[in-house]
């Protein structure tokens, strides 16, 4: 049998998404739109799949919990508007740097599309560091140890199996 899992072992894709924003800024500045695209379309990626297991799976739990012990700025309604809103933001990238020819990516573009992306990057720190706060310790105390967390990485495992 594993050894037990802890939450915040899902709290480390944020490090990978972050990565993936940086790569996508460093391309930027040595105007290289092919791995600029190859960045961003990791970003999504990783973005949608983190959005859609904490809506599917663990929103369910930490809503319960919520309903009981309201907490400021933590609504599950927040944290969900927010998966929204990074994924339209992360979209507006992509497709602002897909209408970007090759050739045209001079460093006062490249600059232009860095600016842009500000807003999603603060945006992306302020929702990491509230689920760090409020959201994952609070499914730690909802789930607990022992059999109730070791099922929910059973349901974790299956949903995000190929």
């Amino acid at each position: 049998m594993k050894a037990e899992r802890p939450l915040t072992e899902l709290q480390g894709e944020h490090a990978h998404i972050e990565a993936a924003y940086v790569a996508y800024q460093t391309a930027l500045m040595a105007c290289d739109r092919a791995r600029a695209l190859a960045a961003l379309a990791r970003l999504r990626q990783r973005l949608a799949a983190h959005a859609d297991l904490e809506d599917a799976l663990l929103m369910p739990l930490y809503a319960q919990e919520y309903a009981q012990s309201p907490l400021e700025g933590g609504s599950p309604e927040l944290f969900h508007a927010e998966h929204q809103k990074l994924s339209r933001l992360a979209t507006g990238l992509a497709e602002a740097l897909a209408a970007t020819p090759a050739q045209a990516l001079t460093p006062p573009i490249a600059l232009e599309l860095i600016e842009r992306g500000f807003t999603f990057k603060h945006l992306w720190q302020h929702h990491s560091q509230r689920e760090d706060r409020v959201f994952y310790p609070t499914l730690s105390r909802v789930v607990g140890t022992g059999a109730p967390l070791r099922e929910l990485w059973v349901r974790l495992d299956a949903w995000s199996a190929p």
